[in-house]
């Protein structure tokens, strides 16, 4: 996602950028005591970063980013094992 794009999806795209970047270690860990195995960590890591950036708007300034980033990485780990699950 490029900083434009950014800057559209997010009233504030510095703000956004410290605060994914400095929630990074803790979603690492959250991650990975779901899933136990750091390569699938690192892409769960990698898909909620995408979709933490693709959905830069609809975060609510004055709420805490960390709950957001926790239950977007919750939706996406469960998106994942139903979708393991079914092949």
């Amino acid at each position: 996602m490029t900083q434009n794009e950014l800057q559209n999806q997010h009233a504030d795209p510095e703000q956004f950028a410290a605060e994914i970047t400095a929630i990074q270690p803790r979603l690492y860990g959250f991650i990975l005591k779901r899933l136990a195995d750091r390569a699938q960590t690192l892409e769960m890591l990698q898909r909620t970063n995408l979709v933490l950036c693709q959905k830069a708007n609809e975060f609510q300034p004055g709420s805490s980013f960390t709950a957001w980033a926790f239950q977007v990485a919750k939706f996406q780990i469960m998106a994942w094992r139903k979708a393991e699950g079914a092949s």
